[in-house]
């Protein structure tokens, strides 16, 4: 299996982290989970409890063919030196081969930079703005997507689309 990064972008209650543990049951019997889970909703996939930010990031190094989930990703990037941490391990996850997910709650609070190096991207209903996304993103596949987010009835609607 070869790594790949994807992104979540969804509001709270959205279902992203349904869909999280629905793909974390699929993953390889062998592959490694890590994840950053502030909320403890993962404790059947990572027994771990929570740890801040410097245990967590002293494991980073060492990752190799383990599917790292940073669920809370909108506060995980709230500073520079973690987009910088992270954007190394991003630009390795197919040597590593490593599955990347990070779950944000606008398309305001996903890095340019971050997003530049994600291979696919997960559409959930959000609370943003058409405008909001035109004006970040140029790129028309995601602002359809979003449009079919925003319009769909459906509270729990998602479509993930390639970003290559």
């Amino acid at each position: 299996m070869s790594g790949l990064v994807t992104v979540f972008i969804g509001r709270r209650g959205s279902g992203k982290t349904t869909l999280s543990k629905k793909l974390l049951d699929k993953k390889p019997e062998e592959m490694k989970v890590m994840i950053y889970d502030i909320n403890n909703e993962y404790q059947d996939y990572y027994k771990e409890p929570f740890e801040d930010w410097q245990i967590f990031m002293s494991k980073f190094p060492d990752l190799k063919n383990t599917y790292l989930l940073i669920e809370e990703a909108t506060i995980f990037f709230d500073t520079s030196d973690r987009q910088e941490e992270m954007k190394n391990l991003l630009v390795r996850a197919r040597h590593t081969q490593n599955i990347i997910q990070l779950n944000f709650h606008s398309w305001l609070s996903v890095p340019k930079n971050i997003f530049n190096m994600c291979d696919y991207v997960t559409v959930f209903k959000t609370n943003d703005t058409i405008m909001t996304v035109k004006a970040k993103y140029d790129y028309q596949d995601l602002i359809d997507v979003f449009n079919e987010a925003r319009l769909s009835n459906d509270g729990h609607f998602h479509k993930t689309i390639s970003i290559y």
